[in-house]
């Protein structure tokens, strides 16, 4: 059964850095193993729209935009909750939230994406959104998302912590992540950090084509109206 100490270990034979017994060990392994554990973990689940790690939910209108508080401006610090940028509504991002996918005005995958933009600080930095373009940010700064939709429903990637329950081909891509991360304080190789970036890359592309061919959401309309047909 997978573990945190399974998998500190798998990081850890990538470049041959020794063994850990517990994350709590005195041992300098454990010690860089459990400090890079977070955003290692958080940095591999942000980097694909995995199907395990994949949530939908109602978010909840913030309070500026309850209370009909006026919209900020660009550069406008005074609330990064209320509505930017001409936005109509803004909705409070999950607390296990990591990467947004798509914001629907409700919770049915046949309708279309809802244009939005991500507050993503106190200073209201935000980038406006087609529902096809990727928003690169850190998932610990995203606070809020604005949108005209009356409701919304989003669908994202969370922060998945039962490392037991992670399929085989995302720890893999996990492995190579921490291992990037602990091995330039653990090994004598100088250059073994970017190394580990490109076994990490290569193993993220490897295990988003295994992920794609378990979940067929691409198809989802198709899908959608093949139920509907049958249920005539």
């Amino acid at each position: 059964m997978k573990s945190q100490v399974s998998l500190m270990n798998r990081a850890l034979r990538i470049f041959a850095g020794g063994r850990v017994i517990s994350p709590d060990d005195s041992t300098r392994e454990a010690a860089h193993c459990k400090a890079a554990w977070d955003e290692a973990r958080d940095s591999a689940l942000a980097a694909y729209p995995w199907g395990f790690a994949t949530k939908w939910a109602r978010l909840a209108k913030n309070a500026a935009a309850v209370s009909g508080r006026s919209p900020v401006t660009d550069g406008d610090s005074r609330d990064a909750d209320a509505p930017a940028f001409g936005f109509a509504n803004s909705y409070a991002l999950p607390a296990d939230f990591l990467y947004l996918l798509d914001i629907r005005a409700r919770g049915d995958l046949r309708a279309e994406p809802e244009r939005h933009c991500i507050s993503v600080g106190a200073n209201n930095k935000a980038a406006l959104l087609s529902p096809s373009v990727r928003l690169e940010y850190s998932p610990t700064a995203a606070v809020a998302v604005f949108t005209d939709a009356d409701q919304a429903y989003a669908r994202y990637v969370f922060r998945h912590e039962h490392c037991a329950l992670w399929p085989e081909h995302f720890c893999e891509v996990f492995a190579a992540r921490l291992a990037s991360a602990v091995a330039p304080y653990l090994a004598q190789d100088a250059g073994i950090g970017v190394k580990l970036r490109d076994l990490y890359r290569q193993e993220l592309a490897l295990a988003a084509t295994a992920d794609a061919r378990q979940d067929f959401a691409p198809d989802v309309h198709m899908i959608c109206d093949y139920i509907d047909n049958r249920r005539r």
